[in-house]
C-alpha cells in the first residue's frame, strides 16, 4: 500500500472515530460565523463539517445560508451582510474592487470539467458574430468566455453577450435567444447534451482561471481571526474526510441541496479538488500560483472596463491562514 495513502487513511479514521464517538460542547460569546454558499458540490462540504461535528470540534459556530444563483449575485452590490462566502476567485477580485473589501483565504477547487460552454456549433472559433450567454457581465463566467474568445482570435466586440443564469442556458438555446452559453453543474451539462448541444470548451482550456475558494470580509478577518482560522481548519479536515468517505459526504450534501446523490457525487469528482498541500503552493507568491492567476484576471477585468483600477493582488490574497494551518497539521 502506498505510504502516503496509508497515512491519509489513518488520519481520516481518527477523525471519524473522534467525531463519531465524542460529544463536543463549547460556548462562545461571539455571533455565529455567517457563511453564504450556492449549490456547487464542493461548497456542500460545509454541511458535512456541520453534520459530522467538525465545526464543533474546532470550536467555531457557523450559520450556513444556501442561496440560488440569482440571489447570490445580489449580495455584494447591496453591501454583503454575511461574514464570508464560498466564491470563485475571479468574482472575489471583482467584488473586492467594486463593492466590499474582502480577501481569499483558502482555495477549494479548480473547476476542471465542471464549467463548460455548450452550443450547436462545433467550436469557439465559430462564435464570431453570435450571441453568447454568460451568468453575469463582469463576473467569472464572462471572464471565462472572454478568455476562450481571445485564445481563438475573436474580438469580444464581435460577439453579443446576454446575461443568463446557468440553469437557463439550455432553455435559451432551445428558444434561439443565444447561440452558445456557459453553464456548470452536472445536471445542467447533461441537460444540454440530452438536448443535442455540444460541449465546445471546458475550464481546462483556460487552466487556473476558475478557482473556487473561501472568502471573508477583511474586517471579519481582523476582528474574528480565530473563528476564521477554525472555519478553514474545519474545511480542510472535511476535505480529507470526504476523500475517503465520498459516498457518505455526497449523501449529506444531496440532502441539503435537495438533489440527486449521483449528481452531487459527479460534481465532486469532476472538479480538481485543492487540498491543504495544494494550498501551500497556491498561496506561495514565489511559485506559479494564485498570484499569477490573479494578475491575469485583473488585467482582463481592466481591459474590459469591469474594474476602474488595478488592485494589488497581495491585498486580496491572504496566505496567513494557510501558513498558520501548516503549523498545526499533523505531519
Amino acid at each position: 500500500m502506498n505510504v502516503k495513502f496509508f497515512v491519509l487513511v489513518v488520519v481520516v479514521v481518527v477523525v471519524v472515530v473522534v467525531v463519531g464517538t465524542l460529544s463536543y460542547s463549547f460556548t462562545t460569546e461571539s455571533d455565529p460565523l455567517e457563511i453564504l454558499i450556492t449549490d456547487w458540490s464542493p461548497y456542500g462540504l460545509v454541511y458535512v463539517a456541520q453534520e459530522k461535528g467538525i465545526f464543533e470540534k474546532n470550536q467555531v459556530d457557523v450559520k450556513i445560508t444556501l442561496l440560488d444563483e440569482s440571489e447570490s449575485l445580489l449580495e455584494f452590490p447591496k453591501g454583503f451582510l454575511a461574514d464570508g462566502s464560498l466564491e470563485v476567485f475571479a468574482d472575489v477580485i471583482f467584488f473586492d474592487t467594486n463593492y466590499v473589501d474582502s480577501q481569499l483565504v483558502y482555495a477549494i477547487d479548480e473547476s476542471g470539467m465542471a464549467d463548460v460552454v455548450v452550443s450547436k456549433f462545433d467550436s469557439i472559433k465559430e462564435l464570431q458574430g453570435k450571441t453568447i450567454g454568460v451568468w453575469e457581465l463582469g463576473g467569472f463566467s464572462h471572464l471565462f468566455v472572454l478568455s476562450l474568445l481571445e485564445n481563438n482570435g475573436i474580438n469580444p466586440n464581435d460577439v453579443i453577450f446576454r446575461e443568463v443564469v446557468p440553469n437557463e442556458i439550455v432553455n435559451k438555446l432551445n428558444a434561439g435567444l443565444i447561440d452558445a452559453g456557459h453553464t456548470f453543474d452536472k445536471e445542467n451539462v447533461n441537460n444540454a447534451i440530452d438536448s443535442g448541444f455540444k460541449i465546445i470548451a471546458t475550464e481546462r482550456d483556460t487552466p487556473g482561471l476558475i478557482v473556487d475558494g473561501i472568502m471573508f470580509k477583511t474586517e471579519v478577518i481582523k476582528n474574528r481571526h480565530d473563528d476564521v482560522f477554525n472555519f478553514i481548519k474545519s474545511y480542510a479536515e472535511t476535505q480529507d474526510y470526504c476523500k475517503i468517505l465520498l459516498d457518505e459526504c455526497s449523501e449529506i450534501i444531496a440532502k441539503k441541496f435537495n438533489r440527486d446523490v449521483s449528481l452531487v457525487k459527479d460534481g465532486l469528482i469532476d472538479v480538481d479538488m485543492k487540498y491543504f498541500e495544494d494550498n501551500l503552493e497556491l498561496f506561495d507568491n514565489q511559485k506559479n500560483s494564485l498570484y499569477d492567476s490573479g494578475k491575469f484576471i485583473i488585467n482582463q477585468l481592466q481591459q474590459n472596463n469591469q474594474i476602474s483600477y488595478s488592485p494589488n493582488i497581495s491585498d486580496i490574497i491572504n496566505p496567513d491562514f494557510v501558513k498558520e494551518l501548516e503549523g498545526v497539521r499533523t505531519p
